[in-house]
């Protein structure tokens, strides 16, 4: 930028400037920090946060179900993808609520929720990770919430006990608003897990400020899908329209779709089963159904699609692969191993933009790099994020609950922190600031 252009820009005034820096992306915000002085102080005000783009702030966590006695050992963060000490907030002496009829006399600590892991190193913290404003609305069992999920900002809660009566409740925890949603008509199942994963929050600030449920339940050996939409406040269902062919590759007649394979990208839900990704509008009707991508080495049968995310506006997915030796040489620069015999991979896809629906490499890394060691049942981990706006991965090692991530441009691994408890949802958070409950 030229001189007169750049005193052309320093002229603006500060709302104008806020508005013209609401509209770029994050990656670009954070480039303009280094414009100046004045555009780093007007970009990291709290009192502008509202209207400029958020990135990534850190995961909560639940969904564990009972602990014995309470333990303040928190443990911080080693790095962070902000260059800056991370830390873990936990508070769970409040978590509770009033509703302790199931204690057996041990101190026995409800995990559903109330567990923060911090990225961002501040003092000052974004939100409650204790959720006082939900604790507050003393709420039939509002003391046995059950984190599910996130989608852009709002996280999906459901109740761990009366599944014939309770409903879900979604809430925002930036502007703490909340919403409940009423439990649909028909019967739930009896297995309060299967339940769980089969209902999505569908969210996109960008498109609307309301959002859905689609829930995936089996009813008279009938697979169905219900709906819930946040402007109407009402559930609908109908028979699924898929083919026969869709739904046995969802293994719906089991009523079952794996927690991990789902993500929300431009309004629409992708879920994945095998090798089959199936694009899902709000009221659960398929608009389309994508192969999910195949192994870096033609004709190698051992890989399977783990995971789903939405990174930079694109669909991702993650795959699992072994014994993938002799990879085109093409590839080289996007494979990261260590060695002849380090042929266990983690890779990650990007789908093409261009409409072909064509799966391109992103990159490919070996499980030993990430992990060290080969556990004596194999790797036991679970990917649970893609960064929004950048080139990260997120994985918590099972062996000890370790929240890892791992950099496709530099190739480091970095531990983030540990999580408190085993849990059953680790979900990312990026801070949203849109009135959701507005009409």
């Amino acid at each position: 930028m030229d001189r007169a252009k750049r005193g052309a820009v320093a002229g603006l005034p500060d709302d104008i400037l806020v508005q013209i820096l609401s509209r770029v992306s994050v990656k670009d915000l954070h480039r303009s920090k280094c414009v100046s002085k004045a555009w780093c102080g007007l970009i990291a005000d709290p009192l502008h946060r509202k209207e400029l783009p958020q990135t990534l702030h850190g995961f909560f966590y639940g969904g564990g179900g009972y602990e014995g006695e309470h333990s303040d050992s928190g443990e911080d963060s080693e790095e962070d993808v902000d260059d800056s000490a991370s830390d873990s907030d936990t508070t769970e002496d409040d978590v509770n609520g009033d509703d302790d009829e199931e204690d057996d006399g041990k101190n026995q600590i409800f995990t559903g929720y109330g567990h923060f892991i911090n990225l961002l190193g501040r003092s000052a913290h974004l939100v409650d990770p204790s959720f006082s404003f939900l604790r507050r609305l003393q709420l039939p069992g509002i003391g046995k919430l059950r984190l599910l999920g996130s989608c852009n900002g709002l996280l999906l809660f459901g109740h761990d006990i009366d599944l014939d009566s309770m409903g879900f409740i979604v809430c925002n925890p930036a502007t703490e608003q909340w919403a409940a949603v009423p439990c649909s008509q028909s019967r739930p199942p009896t297995d309060w897990h299967l339940r769980a994963s089969q209902t999505y929050l569908v969210f996109d600030p960008a498109i609307s400020s309301h959002f859905h449920l689609v829930m995936f339940l089996q009813e008279d050996r009938r697979p169905t899908v219900h709906a819930y939409h946040s402007k109407t406040g009402a559930w609908s269902h109908s028979d699924i329209d898929w083919t026969e062919e869709e739904k046995k590759r969802l293994h719906l007649d089991l009523c079952y779709l794996e927690a991990y394979g789902a993500a929300v990208v431009n309004g629409m839900l992708y879920l994945v089963e095998e090798d089959q990704i199936f694009q899902v509008d709000f009221e659960g009707k398929t608009r389309g159904v994508i192969p999910a991508p195949s192994s870096i080495v033609e004709r190698n049968p051992d890989y399977n699609a783990i995971f789903l995310g939405q990174s930079q506006g694109r669909l991702h997915c993650v795959n699992e692969e072994w014994g993938a030796e002799d990879f085109p040489s093409e590839l080289s620069s996007r494979v990261h191993i260590g060695g002849a015999d380090d042929n266990a991979l983690l890779s990650i896809w990007v789908l093409d933009d261009n409409g072909t629906q064509q799966w391109v490499l992103k990159h490919s890394v070996s499980l030993l790099h990430l992990f060290g060691k080969l556990g004596e049942s194999g790797f036991e981990y679970g990917v649970v994020a893609i960064h929004p706006d950048r080139n990260l991965v997120f994985i918590i090692q099972y062996w000890n609950w370790q929240l890892i991530s791992y950099d496709m441009d530099s190739k480091e691994v970095c531990a983030l922190g540990t999580l408190e408890h085993e849990c059953t949802s680790v979900t990312p958070f990026v801070p949203c600031f849109l009135n959701f409950l507005s009409n």
